[in-house]
């Protein structure tokens, strides 16, 4: 051969230059394709800027301009970790909240992407666990893209659970390194690592229990009496899983403001209902997607094969890794599950995560290995095709921005008016907040205008406010009982609609209430329909009614705030039952933090269908000035009570 003349290209090499351009290639290809989806709007916009996804963003904003944690009720899962740090970083970086949300989502796919990767490596060559990897997330990204599951439209989504299910990924990758480490020192650094992270994320997201540390118990213990053996280092790292479990718990209890009350409980008698609702969903997923349900019923059924097969062939755990992934991955299914089943917990497609993502990204375990790189690349590539055939290449153009109508014609209302404060329902009140370019402070109140204390701050209350959004598609506590702003405020200085939904009410500045104002003699009165009741029923002159033969509250609230002074409250009522014959009774109390204080109470009685008043004196000290009030009517069984109308009115300071 001359000399300066190359060697000639051999197979290895030609395959060595193929291997490294899709190591630079699929990623790329990936990375992409998400920023194209996002910022071509391809993505469900709506969803990923949605109320609940925006809780951070908005905590981020008023944290930024100087509102106190204190005042904040934040989510049964508060996401600290990583939800804030990542979001938090990502606004720092690029000072937008809608690039901010492409960059958590990318740094969430990134870590995932890596830890996916990890853990293939454990049972393939690198390269084609790298090859594994790029598929599987090129299948989930399809599934988010092409389908209306909602478990993939997580992995999108801010504060959604999909950071547990990324943490629940890299615990498994330490206990695999824990497992087949041999080191002493490493495994102690490595349970060291596993008690970290089981600290913060029960701390941040509870569901993190059901999903990987409960599972990982049943993991431990089942492997150790597979092999007959549960060594002192299993033990240790069983009880650093239970303590960290313990202190995340213990953290929640000590550092988190305003704790939701929302607690859950085993109720087995909810078992069928809830196996009901479950089968119903994935039947109705199944008629929509029938190959995607179908595949990861598959998929759990392979894991199990795995499993009966190495126990009929004697493999020791844990050196069987295929194994040992079925033992987990079916573990946190039956615990997902088992949770669900026999809890009181309002199930929701969110909490069936890991169940949808497992069989996507591992998909492998379902298929033979496909060695050949070609077969491998057309796969990922095909992949690919899929979710770009959702862009519309023709009508495609890219957004700087995701501004929605509706906000855009708020915002010039907003403009025009000099508007500051207004009052909306829950799933309003944050996008309006996160995307006007008005700064706009939006309280968040239920349809009779009382505030929805749930994920927001009582920062955003105010005295008075300047205007509503009231979304007319909405239902039940959702929708604003217009009649009752109007009622307390008088008629608008301006209304319209932004879209089709959006009604917009605006009064001068300072000058909407969302409770009356009680000035001196002067009355406010409350019909009986506006009131809740808990066995009434509605009639057509807006009166609420018992039957004889129920036992509870016909109506009580109205949860007024109520200034320091002497009152004077009257009951309209009417009973079928004899004169004199006690049909229930009335109290007037106070709704305190922790206990409801009563300040009066007294009988109701027969009135043969007469409607007669009950007229009470009462007064509120200094000292619970401004607390909410409360007129309980109570109807006890064998007389029938009707009522009809409460009126309260301010005698003096």
């Amino acid at each position: 051969m001359p000399l300066g003349t190359p060697p000639p290209e051999t197979k290895s090499n030609k395959n060595s230059i193929f291997t490294r351009f899709l190591l630079i290639v699929l990623p790329a290809l990936l990375l992409s394709s998400i920023a194209i989806l996002f910022y071509s709007h391809t993505l469900n916009m709506s969803e990923i800027f949605k109320a609940d996804a925006l809780y951070i963003p908005t905590l981020y904003k008023d944290l930024t301009q100087g509102g106190p944690l204190a005042n904040w009720y934040l989510t049964p899962a508060p996401y600290v970790f990583p939800d804030w740090v990542s979001y938090f970083t990502a606004y720092a970086i690029t000072q937008s909240h809608y690039h901010a949300m492409l960059l958590t989502i990318v740094f969430q796919l990134s870590i995932l992407a890596i830890f996916v990767h990890l853990i293939n490596s454990g049972y393939q060559d690198k390269f084609r666990a790298y090859i594994h990897t790029m598929i599987g997330l090129a299948i989930t990204l399809a599934c988010i893209v092409t389908t209306d599951l909602p478990s993939y439209a997580q992995l999108v989504q801010s504060a959604h659970h999909s950071s547990a299910f990324i943490m629940q990924l890299v615990c498994y990758w330490i206990v695999l390194k824990w497992l087949f480490s041999s080191s002493v020192k490493h495994k102690h650094l490595y349970s060291i690592g596993l008690l970290i992270i089981t600290i913060l994320m029960t701390f941040s997201d509870k569901i993190f229990f059901i999903w990987h540390s409960s599972p990982l118990i049943i993991f431990l213990c089942y492997t150790s009496i597979t092999n007959n053996k549960l060594n002192n280092q299993t033990k240790f790292l069983i009880f650093y899983i239970i303590t960290g479990t313990i202190i995340g718990l213990l953290l929640y209890k000590a550092l988190i403001p305003n704790q939701t009350d929302y607690h859950i409980t085993i109720s087995p008698e909810d078992f069928y209902e809830n196996f009901t609702f479950i089968s119903e969903m994935f039947s109705a997923y199944f008629y929509q997607y029938p190959i995607i349900i179908s595949s990861i019923i598959l998929w759990h059924i392979l894991l199990l094969g795995i499993l009966i097969n190495t126990g009929i062939q004697k493999r020791t755990l844990p050196k069987d890794k295929k194994s040992l992934f079925a033992i987990y991955v079916l573990a946190s299914t039956s615990s997902t599950l088992f949770a669900l089943l026999i809890g009181d917990i309002r199930i929701s497609y969110r909490y069936l995560l890991p169940i949808f993502l497992w069989p996507m990204l591992f998909w492998f375990l379902a298929i033979p290995i496909i060695k050949n790189k070609i077969l491998l690349s057309a796969l990922f590539l095909l992949t690919m095709v899929t979710s770009a055939s959702k862009l519309n290449t023709k009508k495609m153009q890219f957004n700087n921005d995701f501004y929605p109508e509706k906000i855009q014609c708020l915002d010039a209302i907003a403009q025009r008016y000099s508007l500051k404060n207004g009052i909306a329902q829950y799933w309003d009140a944050k996008p309006i907040s996160v995307l006007s370019k008005q700064n706009l402070n939006i309280a968040q109140v239920n349809n009779d205008l009382r505030y929805y204390n749930w994920i927001t701050s009582t920062a955003f209350h105010r005295e008075a406010y300047d205007f509503a959004v009231i979304d007319q598609n909405s239902k039940g506590n959702y929708l604003l009982d217009e009649s009752k702003i109007k009622r307390i405020n008088g008629s608008p200085i301006y209304e319209t609609l932004c879209s089709d939904d959006w009604k917009i009410i605006v009064y001068p500045k300072n000058a909407l209430h969302t409770t009356p104002k009680f000035l001196l003699q002067q009355s406010y009165k409350i019909d009986a329909c506006e009131l809740p009741s808990r066995i009434g029923e509605r009639l057509s002159d807006c009166s609420i009614s018992s039957d004889s033969n129920e036992t509870g509250y016909v109506t009580f609230g109205p949860y007024l705030p109520l200034p320091a002074g002497r009152y004077k409250a009257e009951i309209l009522f009417s009973s079928d039952s004899p004169i004199g014959e006690r049909v229930g009774h009335w109290d007037i109390v106070l709704a305190l933090p922790n206990r409801l204080l009563k300040i009066t109470n007294g009988v109701f009685n027969g009135t043969k269908s007469i409607k007669e008043t009950v007229t009470i004196d009462f007064s509120i000290s200094q000292q619970y000035h401004d607390r909410s009030i409360e007129i309980r009517n109570f109807s006890q069984t064998g007389g029938a009570l009707r009522i009809y109308q409460l009126t309260l009115q301010r005698v003096s300071n």
